[in-house]
Order: C-alpha cells, then structure tokens, then sequence
C-alpha cells in the first residue's frame, strides 16, 4: 500500500469529484465585486473579456530573454484563469515576481557571467544598481518585487490578493527597464 492509499484509508479522505465543463468554466462568484463603467455610464459585472482585454496589452520589450517572457505570459495566463478561480489571481501574481527575479537573474548573467555560487537577488540588484542598469531611485520598486516574491513563496498561510492589472503594468515597465538600452549606462 502506498502512503496515499494509507492516508485515504486512515483518514476515510474521499476523491474530490470530476467536475462538468460548464462548473469548472463558470465565472469566480467573488469576481461579482469586479464592475466597470459602461458607454452608457451603467455599471455591470466584469466579463472574461474583460479581464483578457486588461491584460493583454501588457507587454515585454523584444530584447527581454525569452524565458523570462514565459515565465511573464504564464503569469498572464493565470490572471485570466482567476475569472474561474479566483486563487489563480494569486498564483499569477507569484508567477509574476518570479518573472521579475528570472529577469534580474538573467541580466546579472548577460553582465557578470555565470557564478560559480548561487547569487542572491538582493546581491544581483545590489550589483546592477552599481553598474547603472538600475536607477538608485528605482532600487525600492526591485527590492519590494522580491520581498513580495519571497513572501508569496514561503507561505504559512494563504493571503488572497485582488486581480491587478496595474500591478502587471508597473512589472513590465520594471523588467522593460532592465532590458531597454536606451539612456542605460552600462
């Protein structure tokens, strides 16, 4: 027997049921709370669309590597998914710093090669503020992506955080800066 099977059993625990098509693509109850204002001025209830549309013009510069844009479009896919299940809002969020370390850790490696020890996050923008990728005054913006990062990935317990767009926005630009060699002093 294996330990799944002995905990089953222990614990009389029971498969969780197969759900139809129509309950598992049926819209987040909690998303009622979402509205936007209408031509008309009314305001109604998010749709699917809605919340594809507010993300889909947000984008990554074509100089960003390409595994950070996969891990970023993940991120992207998740916040859509959040209109069926709202937690996905979260997983896409987690998706979304982890986008920005891999784009730190990549620019650090274009910059100061492959390191022989694992570089912490803080040392490599710590590292890229010194050789000017990172303004000074954006260092905080940097700093908080991994303190929210590390948060979301070493949880007690869960912490449901509302569907950002903005938040997106703000990510992009942040990663766009990284990897746009205008004005960049390196």
């Amino acid at each position: 027997m294996n330990s799944l099977d002995y905990y089953k059993l222990k614990y009389s625990l029971q498969d969780d049921p197969i759900l139809k098509a129509d309950e598992l693509l049926r819209m987040d109850e909690r998303l009622k709370v979402f509205k936007q204002k209408t031509a008309t001025g009314e305001m109604r209830i998010m749709e699917l669309d809605d919340f594809q549309r507010a993300i889909c013009k947000v984008q990554l510069i074509p100089p960003v590597p390409s595994n950070v844009k996969t891990v970023f479009d993940g991120a992207k896919r998740l916040f859509i998914f959040g209109y069926f299940e709202y937690y996905f809002f979260n997983i896409s969020l987690h998706y979304l710093f982890l986008a920005v370390e891999s784009a730190l850790r990549n620019k650090h490696i274009t910059l100061f090669g492959e390191s022989e020890h694992f570089i912490k996050l803080g040392k490599a923008i710590h590292d890229l503020v010194k050789k000017g990728v990172i303004h000074n005054d954006d260092k905080p913006l940097y700093d908080n992506a991994l303190k929210l990062r590390n948060a979301m990935s070493h949880l007690t317990q869960l912490t449901i955080l509302p569907a950002s767009q903005v938040l997106f926005e703000r990510t992009a630009q942040s990663i766009n800066q990284l990897y746009d060699k205008k004005g960049m002093n390196y």
